[in-house]
């Protein structure tokens, strides 16, 4: 029977599809890292650069597809993003040269950056306001069975079939959900024959000009992009990058052992986000209250990663990655957050503004723990990869500590919303 309940699950779980695609691509560099290495000949820093360049292109997008999706809604903007998702995970399958990895990058992470805020404006269209934030948190655990299929799943499809054989097999899925995308996704309740859950005048022309200038002239929309700068910048240099490297080198674990334990980052994160969004809409009703706690809490798991000169215990490792998920989940509320300081017609701009800090933190930090490791490398190789000693893992695991210490700062100037909308 086809019911309100039943076509915006539908649609969502085609959107969350895509999501989960644009969140594989984000993470599998973490598990490739030593594969990309011998394949290209590669540095630390140069692998880094090629998983940053889709998080530099995701950010720099977030000002365009902000207003694209406010204008034209999830559906027209996602199958697009969708097909440069195709299009870029083929090309990257098929490169033999860094410069051509490289462009293949930018051009998956320009499709992955729409995905995420058209399902934002999905929920928002589709769900009534003081459920936000608990389907933002489900949005996430969508996106994190990306994660957690580019961590052991990837590292054994990697050893049977090759990298380049499954990013095209990847490619190939992209292709078939930008059809599923433009066929069953529609972007409001009246576009299906439905009424909004919410009662609600006509929708207001957006002016794109208008919005900009209304979301960044908002000095509310700022601490919220700079603690998402810190977290998500924390967060994917670790699980999108050199977790699975660091326990290479440091404890002497195979690339399946390494990936086995970093999933449980993506596990920590698919029980936290929802638990996060359910806190703060029905627990606390409060936005700040769990965002300030959560974000203690990820610091002091920081803490114990980074501190020990020689590294925390082998034994710890599995409980510190998922509680480093848990708590990091945290971030999920920094959208909702957004959202509500701006006015509605506005929140693809305003949820896109602050998600282009996370990433543009992920990327220069990823960035900067290679230049970090590089600097400390001692000349040693390994099946054609660099392997870098604790020492350097150490030096650059304390940067991400001291950004931390600047988001627990930054998130006591968060502005409380108690979930409500600022005026339209």
């Amino acid at each position: 029977m086809r019911t309100f309940a039943s076509v915006r699950l539908r649609i969502w779980g085609v959107l969350a599809l895509v999501y989960v695609v644009s969140y594989f691509h984000r993470i599998a560099p973490a598990v490739l890292a030593k594969d990309l290495m011998a394949s290209f000949a590669a540095t630390g820093v140069e692998v880094a650069t090629m998983a940053a360049l889709y998080l530099y292109a995701f950010a720099a997008m977030q000002f365009v597809v902000g207003a694209a999706v406010d204008a034209w809604g999830p559906r027209r903007a996602v199958t697009a993003g969708a097909l440069m998702m195709a299009a870029g995970g083929a090309v990257f399958a098929a490169a033999r040269a860094l410069p051509v990895a490289y462009g293949a990058r930018v051009a998956v992470g320009m499709g992955a950056s729409v995905v995420f805020i058209g399902m934002l404006k999905q929920v928002g269209a589709w769900w009534r306001p003081d459920e936000f934030g608990t389907w933002s948190g489900l949005t996430q655990v969508a996106g994190n069975l990306g994660g957690l299929l580019a961590a052991a799943p990837l590292a054994l499809l990697v050893a049977a079939l090759g990298w380049r054989a499954t990013f095209g097999g990847v490619a190939l899925l992209s292709l078939v959900l930008a059809g599923l995308c433009l066929a069953l996704v529609r972007d409001r309740p009246e576009d299906a024959g439905f009424l909004p859950p919410v009662p609600r005048g006509a929708v207001p022309r957006v002016s794109v000009a208008e919005g900009y200038r209304t979301v960044f002239g908002n000095r509310k929309t700022w601490p919220m992009f700079f603690v998402f700068f810190c977290q998500y910048g924390t967060y994917l240099s670790f699980s999108g990058l050199w977790a699975v490297p660091w326990m290479r080198d440091v404890y002497g674990m195979t690339a399946k052992e390494s990936a086995e334990i970093v999933s449980l980052v993506g596990i920590g994160i698919v029980l936290g986000a929802p638990a996060a969004g359910f806190l703060s809409d029905k627990v606390f009703r409060s936005r700040r209250v769990p965002y300030v706690l959560f974000t203690l809490v990820y610091t002091a798991v920081w803490a114990c990663i980074c501190v020990p000169s020689a590294g925390p215990p082998r034994a710890l490792l599995g409980p510190l990655c998922f509680l480093l998920g848990l708590a990091a989940s945290c971030f999920t509320l920094t959208w909702a957050l957004a959202r509500e300081v701006n006015p509605p017609r506005f929140s693809g701009i305003a949820t896109a503004t602050v998600n282009a800090g996370g990433f543009l933190g992920a990327a220069v930090t990823q960035s900067v723990l290679g230049r970090i490791l590089d600097a400390h490398w001692l000349g040693v190789l390994e099946h054609g990869a660099r392997r870098y000693p604790v020492a350097g893992y150490r030096a650059a695991f304390l940067t991400n500590l001291v950004m931390l210490g600047v988001a627990c700062v930054l998130t006591l100037a968060v502005t409380e919303t108690f979930g409500k909308h600022a005026p339209d």
